[in-house]
């Protein structure tokens, strides 16, 4: 899928793109730079996965490189290491390498989200431009839906990690898989290193969005000039290579989500992989489980009916989208890969889903979502553009939702400012963090700091000794029974209130068997437990 500017030099290809784009491309600077001021202030808090990583990268600082330092159940006065093969490194690099420059934590991670807001906005519009000259209102309102959907807008309240680091380099990937049949084949090797590299490290569900990527131009370019092009075989090459250095140097060396954790055969894990595409790129699914599953109103329990109610209208947007007649030979290639793509990546999510470790979510599937957005744009570009409600209808409907959560979760996390990391912990009331924060202080790497929540890790400074055991969500039945052996210092346990007096509690506490000492301290929402 060549360009329609593709004889121009790629000087003047960007002039005149930021010329035509310019009010776009200033809105996605001001948009984006408005949300990263507010959670400046207002720092994000994070999801538990990326916790881990930040543990990872406390690993790291003690030269044991993307690897988890706790102590042995054996003895807890020496250490173990784990590897951490279950989430990609990215997203603790990036944030971690500007915290070594002086910054906090919180700032250096919406630095992160920041730019890769921006990247994706402007990254989509220059997909778009390569197949449609849409007008500067019709840019717009892309760009709008880019920076305010609740994939956007998330993670400036809750750092998500890989998620937002990946939609970041999304476009750039699908213009790079669109431009390799025009490279040298030199130059389509190393690009395909370079970028196959670049999207694992910022999510490990990056190298699926590669090799299917790479897999959706070759078949492209295959089936509509019915021969093999040597620089989509050389960039099939670099893919390969990275993938298998990946696989034998990272993800085998520990548990992913591609593991397989048995099989989960249902109906709706069957479909949700051809279902779910058509409605990610405004995040209408997302809305739907908030609806229908929210934990303070839930409607109902189980989130595969979702898939079902969302069926019908799958269906219609499939009918729709196979009865587009493109008119011009580049959105006619562009309709061939996307369905190709479409093909592939539901193929691959069909085996992940029933026998993999992932649950049907609609963040599986945002690559082709945006496509399909792309798709729909370049479709009804001779309607819309003459009817300008028709851009702000699907601006209004995702840009609802995810302004709607970027307000909650920035009022839930004015409460909880943690100064020292400059996050948000809603788990732990400061209190209780200052407590901790103090005996560090005092103890060094003589006590063992244990965090009941994993994002509780980026509290204490990366010398200190943590175990991080995720009480809430871990059963019972999980929950270690022993650790031997005795540290210099105390034993310290964070924990909520709610789960203080329970089972849970009872069987951590009781787990350090050489310690029959202990008094409970609360504060605010928060207990701590001290052994000695």
């Amino acid at each position: 899928m060549s360009s329609p500017v593709s004889n121009r030099e790629p000087r003047r290809d960007l002039q005149r793109f930021i010329v035509q784009n310019q009010l776009a491309i200033v809105v996605a600077l001001v948009v984006s730079c408005l949300f990263g001021a507010v959670s400046i202030t207002i720092p994000p808090a994070m999801f538990a996965d990326s916790g881990y990583g930040f543990a990872a990268w406390h690993g790291t600082l003690q030269n044991q490189f993307n690897s988890i330092i706790q102590p042995s159940q054996i003895d807890i006065s020496k250490d173990t290491f784990a590897f951490l093969a279950t989430w990609s490194p990215g997203q603790y690099l990036l944030p971690g390498v500007l915290t070594l420059l002086g910054l906090k934590l919180g700032e250096a991670i919406i630095l992160v989200v920041t730019a890769c807001s921006i990247s994706a906005a402007i990254g989509w519009l220059k997909v778009l431009a390569r197949f449609s000259t849409l007008n500067e209102y019709a840019a717009l309102c892309l760009v709008l839906l880019l920076l305010t959907a609740r994939y956007a807008t998330l993670p400036y309240g809750i750092y998500n990690g890989g998620e937002i680091l990946l939609q970041g380099l999304l476009p750039w990937l699908a213009l790079w898989s669109f431009d390799v049949p025009r490279k040298k084949p030199g130059a389509a090797l190393l690009s395909a290193l370079c970028l196959t590299l670049a999207a694992f490290v910022a999510k490990l569900s990056g190298l699926i969005v590669v090799v299917v990527l790479i897999s959706a131009s070759a078949l492209t370019f295959l089936l509509r000039q019915r021969r093999f092009n040597r620089s989509l075989v050389a960039a099939c090459v670099g893919t390969l290579i990275v993938t298998a250095f990946v696989y034998y140097f990272y993800i085998a060396k520990g548990w992913t989500a591609l593991s397989g954790s048995g099989w989960h055969v249902s109906l709706a894990r069957s479909i949700a992989p051809f279902v779910l595409p058509w409605f990610a790129g405004l995040s209408l699914g997302d809305a739907l489980s908030f609806l229908l599953q929210n934990p303070h109103h839930a409607l109902m329990r189980n989130s595969d009916l979702n898939i079902f109610i969302l069926t019908p209208a799958a269906l219609v947007a499939l009918f729709l989208f196979l009865h587009w007649k493109p008119q011009t030979e580049q959105t006619r290639a562009l309709k061939l890969f996307t369905g190709i793509y479409f093909v592939l990546n539901g193929l691959i999510f069909v085996e992940l889903l029933l026998h993999g470790g992932i649950d049907p979510e609609e963040r599986h599937f945002r690559l082709i979502g945006l496509l399909f957005i792309i798709c729909a744009a370049v479709a009804a570009h001779e309607l819309i553009s003459a009817r300008k409600i028709y851009w702000v209808l699907p601006v209004l409907l995702s840009s609802l939702y995810g302004l709607a959560s970027f307000a909650v979760h920035a009022t839930a996390n004015m409460t909880a400012t943690e100064t020292y990391s400059w996050t948000a912990q809603p788990t732990a009331d400061k209190g209780a963090i200052d407590y901790l924060q103090q005996a560090f202080q005092r103890d060094r790497r003589s006590s063992i700091f244990v965090l009941t929540s994993a994002d509780q890790e980026v509290i204490l400074p990366y010398q200190a000794r943590t175990l991080v055991l995720e009480v809430d969500f871990t059963p019972l039945s999980n929950l270690p029974i022993s650790y031997h052996g005795r540290v210099q210092g105390k034993i310290y346990i964070i924990i909520a209130d709610r789960l203080a007096t329970g089972e849970k509690a009872r069987r951590v506490i009781n787990a350090f068997e050489n310690y029959h000492s202990s008094h409970r301290l609360r504060f605010g929402h928060t207990s701590v437990f001290v052994l000695s």
